[in-house]
């Protein structure tokens, strides 16, 4: 036997020839996968034939050396080939293939020589295999930093999918392993962060026993570096690559520390990473126990799930929720306990999944005597989505044989309505006892789900309508039934009613019934007032009356209140006009205006909604309160303020605001609206902007104004944390300006405007929006490529061809270098039409000529940006400029040219002037949008000139030019501005008899006009 061990022993010879036999394998390796199986056993020999070769004088590790460095050759062969080559990533699933398989063969071994009790010392330490393994790594990881990004990628792949062979390595290997597959997280290229990814991820777990891992911080690491599972949490976050993320999200580890992070890719902006959530991932198995979840997890990941927008989301999250339902063995009221069915309605689209993708669990629904003897939440609340289910696909026969006659359900009903009022008394009598309150929540949940129930059933049996009618309408009358169940109970009794004037009538009776229950403040015992002495003027002679106890006015405030809740729901379900229905006239005088006179706030709240229903229904009196429910939404607190400014807008969307014109003044209202977007609080201003939104998209409304207004909304940095308005008009301004191309038209009018705006803004405020960005935007809303083909609406091409115009006319009158720079930087962003009208390319072109030569731009890089919008209009429209003879020059341009050559030749010849501080820009803010800040500018303006007080000495540089007021003022008469340069006192009383005072004096002295 050992004379066949010696024999095995390769001899220098073959030591030599290994490279040769080791590549031969390899070669064999890229043609195919079928074949890795006998080339790993093969490579295998040559590994243990050439691991048993030592030198005799050192005993080192020859024949081993050998063999590593012709397999790390042939391993550097594949670093330099490019990601996606088939025969190298054959080779490179071939060396991690053949490390797990040597290793695997080493532990057998050491297993089998330890069941025949020849266990050697080193079994636990290295083996051939993993000192391969070691070296390979040590070598690659001197490529992770390489410039070429084929062998980055490469080395980190290798890497990745040998770590596990590793076995166990020291601590400095294991650190230096980990810093470096952490730094190539910040790659710059794609797949090697991938790549980085899937290494580090079989790391996972290996530090979570080192307590300097949560310590150790490093900027050059994602998230300062720290444990592995942080860092990958980290990049599953921020990454911006969807593949990254992918990635990190297949191979995280769920744990509860990072479950809640794990989550938050349901709401990923990548669909295959939304749905590996649910279905494919190491987290979609730990989800599929419910219990591996709380109860706010399981509401937002379905809620996520089921509402996602892409199919194949919602059938991931449908698969989830089906899980959960066999964990629950079926039972749909144990199923149903997994949510909050009170107060969430999560629980419905998930029974609703349930019931339209498990035709199976729909058909096994079956609803007993048992069943409804022991209503619950989660069971009525089965019952009811039962209902709504069959009704929806028009199963009338499984509804008909699931659910008891109409009689029984009244009964069944009423059962639960003395329940709770039996409950309600208790919770009167103990209020702070927590598990009273919990009973009370859960009846009237219950006999809500009934009264939603029986609205949707068959009233064919009379006998069973008119005792769901009597039912209901005493529920209605009663004290104790919580006001939250009126409109369902109106809901139910307008489909009992024979008509609507019944019904409407049936509500009138209800509130009178209701408003007896108030106690009177008349005294009972005093005599009836003689007739005689009342006179044709006392219509109702006054009744001696007497002071009522607080707990008295209390119950009369909670009966109107409870009255008012009744009129309000009669109100929202009346079709037609008011003059339609005349039994609903008393209710305006005898009940919703001393409603709206009332003291206590909530009576007075709920006084102004009744009204501002009456109005939606009465034209004339929308008339005539309108003015009222102004003033209460800028002068009354929020609650009073925010329900006038809605009705405020309701009103104007059903009449019409040419209604309103007549009587408040189109100006009034126009006024009114661009105040609103001032708001005294987040949610008022919201408001506004819905409201005027809605109003713009109607085509009620169109005034630039009121663009501009929201367009300096929409970009102040003080609105950023409004959610509710941010998302209003990040919708609205697209769909309004690509729905028509006269919005289109609109919104390029007040273009410069409102970069003007903008550039009035503190400079802290532009550092949060850029003017650039507030450009880009602009310039993306104008567009006209963008715009919806409508019939009847075509597009307007030349929206930004007239843009540009006016951006070349305002760089002749901006002086201000980053002004100037923006302003040229958004040619280069408009659109021009490939087949315009040559006039209009022709004087762009005369404007750019004219430009360059009457007020070039003063940095390089705006002088080469006009270069090139220059060059590309001529090439893009040389037939316009292939002609010899100039095209005639409008006469309107010619005369804006020579007003401005008129300018600058009166510049030059104006003697400079030193002792004039320079005028500050004009403020051009929309009026109303930004006054909150209006004290604050003026503060700073006023330092401002006190500065300029005392050094009135000015550099060249600083020069007035004193033009500036005379072109804000719109004159146009090149006398009058000669004359001006020579007298500046003349010029400023010439001024203000030709235009508005307040804006020459704004133009002149400043924007706050000091």
């Amino acid at each position: 036997m050992p004379a066949r061990t010696k024999s095995l022993v390769p001899t220098q010879e073959q030591l030599d020839a290994l490279p040769v036999s080791v590549g031969t394998i390899f070669t064999d390796t890229q043609h195919s996968l079928a074949n890795h199986r006998k080339n790993c056993v093969a490579l295998r020999k040559l590994h243990e034939s050439a691991a048993r070769t030592d030198d005799p004088e050192s005993g080192k590790l020859i024949g081993e050396r050998a063999f590593r460095d012709a397999f790390i050759g042939c391993v550097d062969r594949t670093l330099p080939l490019k990601k996606g080559t088939q025969n190298v990533e054959k080779v490179v699933k071939f060396v991690g293939g053949y490390l797990a398989f040597a290793v695997d063969k080493d532990r057998e071994a050491a297993q089998a020589r330890a069941e025949k009790g020849e266990a050697q010392e080193d079994d636990d330490d290295e083996t051939s295999a993993t000192r391969l393994a070691t070296s390979l790594l040590k070598h690659l990881l001197k490529g992770f930093g390489a410039k070429d990004r084929n062998v980055r990628f490469r080395c980190v792949q290798i890497v990745g999918l040998i770590v596990t062979s590793l076995g166990s390595i020291d601590d400095d290997l294991f650190n230096t392993l980990k810093h470096s597959l952490m730094l190539r997280l910040r790659d710059k290229e794609v797949s090697v962060r991938v790549q980085a990814v899937l290494g580090l991820s079989k790391l996972q777990g290996a530090d979570e026993g080192d307590e300097d891992a949560d310590e150790e911080e490093d900027e050059d690491l994602p998230g300062g570096g720290g444990r592995v599972s942080s860092v990958l949490l980290h990049i599953l976050q921020h990454d911006p690559s969807a593949e990254v993320r992918r990635a990190a999200l297949y191979n995280l580890f769920p744990s509860p520390a990072g479950l809640p992070i794990l989550l938050t890719r349901a709401r990923d902006t990548e669909p295959s990473i939304r749905r590996a959530v649910f279905d494919g991932s190491a987290l979609a198995q730990t989800l599929a126990g419910v219990g591996n979840t709380r109860l706010g997890q399981r509401e937002d990941l379905i809620r996520n799930g089921l509402g996602d927008r892409d199919e194949t989301v919602r059938r991931a999250a449908s698969k989830l929720v089906a899980a959960w339902v066999e964990e629950a063995e079926g039972d749909l009221v144990k199923f149903l306990e997994y949510f909050d069915v009170i107060e969430s309605k999560v629980a419905e689209d998930a029974l609703l999944s349930i019931f339209s993708n498990r035709p199976d669990i729909f058909a096994a629904v079956v609803f007993d005597d048992g069943f409804w003897s022991a209503l619950n939440p989660e069971s009525a609340f089965l019952v009811r989505i039962f209902v709504d289910h069959c009704i929806s696909t028009s199963d009338d026969a499984r509804l008909e044989s699931s659910l008891p006659v109409v009689t029984a359900l009244a009964f069944r009903l009423q059962n639960e309505y003395n329940r709770l009022l039996d409950v309600v008394t208790a919770s009167s009598e103990q209020a702070d006892d927590e598990e009273v309150l919990v009973q009370l929540a859960n009846r009237q949940f219950v006999l809500a789900e009934l009264l939603k129930l029986a609205l949707n059933l068959d009233y064919g049996d009379e006998i069973g309508r008119r005792k769901m009618f009597t039912l209901v309408r005493e529920m209605v009358t009663h004290p104790e039934l919580p006001e939250r169940f009126i409109p369902l109970a109106l809901d139910i009794l307008l489909k009992l009613s024979s008509s609507e004037r019944d019904f409407l009538l049936l509500g009138v009776e209800l509130s009178s019934e209701i408003r007896d229950l108030r106690i009177d403040e008349e005294l009972e015992d005093e005599p009836a007032p003689d007739d005689a002495a009342s006179t044709v003027f006392d219509a109702r002679p006054a009744v001696p009356r007497r002071e009522l106890t607080p707990e008295e006015i209390a119950h009369n405030e909670s009966v109107d209140l409870r009255c008012l809740a009744v009129v309000i729901a009669l109100f929202e379900r009346v079709n037609g006009s008011l003059s339609e229905h005349t039994m609903l006239g008393g209710l305006l005088p005898q009940l919703v205006v001393p409603s709206v006179r009332n003291k206590a706030p909530a009576i007075r709240e709920r006084g102004l909604h009744a009204l501002g229903l009456v109005s939606l229904l009465a034209k004339d009196l929308a008339l005539g309160s309108f003015t009222m429910f102004m003033n209460q939404a800028e002068t009354a607190p929020d609650p009073f303020g925010i329900q006038a400014l809605r009705i405020i807008f309701d009103l104007l969307m059903a009449h019409d605001i040419a209604s309103f014109s007549q009587g408040a003044g189109n100006e009034v209202i126009k006024s009114f609206l661009l105040r609103t977007l001032d708001g005294h609080s987040p949610e008022f201003q919201a408001i506004a902007c819905e409201g005027l939104a809605k109003l713009m998209l109607a085509g009620m409304v169109a005034e630039e104004e009121l663009i501009r207004g929201l367009v300096f909304v929409y970009f102040s940095p003080e609105v950023a944390d409004n959610q509710p308005l941010k998302q209003c008009l990040a919708y609205f301004f697209p769909v309004f300006c690509y729905s028509n191309p006269d919005n289109q038209r609109r919104m390029q009018s007040i273009f410069l405007t409102a970069l003007s705006d903008h550039w009035d803004r503190d400079a802290d405020e532009l550092e949060v929006f850029p003017v650039t960005q507030v450009a880009s935007m602009l310039a993306e809303w104008t567009d006209p490529r963008h715009g919806v083909e409508r019939e009847g609406f075509p597009a307007d091409e030349d929206v930004q061809l007239d843009l540009a115009i006016e951006v070349l006319k305002e760089l002749f009158t901006e002086d201000r270098k980053d002004q100037r720079k923006t302003l040229v930087q958004i040619l280069g962003k408009l659109y021009i039409p490939p087949e315009p009208a040559p006039s209009k390319i022709q004087k762009l072109a005369t404007l750019i000529s004219k430009l360059q030569e009457l007020h070039p731009l003063a940095d390089a890089a705006s002088r080469n940006a006009l270069t090139r919008f220059d060059a590309s209009l001529r090439k893009r429209h040389a037939d316009v400029f292939a002609s010899d003879e100039p095209a005639p020059v409008p006469e309107e341009l010619e005369q804006f040219l020579s007003n401005i050559s008129a300018a600058h030749e009166d510049e030059d010849a104006t003697p400079k002037r030193a002792a004039r501080p320079k005028p500050k820009p004009k403020s051009r803010a929309p009026a109303g949008a930004g006054a909150a800040k209006k004290g604050r500018k003026a503060a700073k303006a006023a330092s401002e000139s006190e500065e300029e007080e005392e050094e009135p000495e000015l550099d060249d540089d600083d020069e007035v030019d004193e033009d500036d007021g005379v072109e804000e003022s719109g004159e146009e008469d090149g006398e009058e501005q000669a004359e001006a340069q020579e007298d500046s006192d003349k010029e400023v009383d010439d001024l203000l008899e030709e235009d508005d005072e307040t804006e020459i004096a704004d133009s002149l002295l400043g924007s706050d006009g000091e």
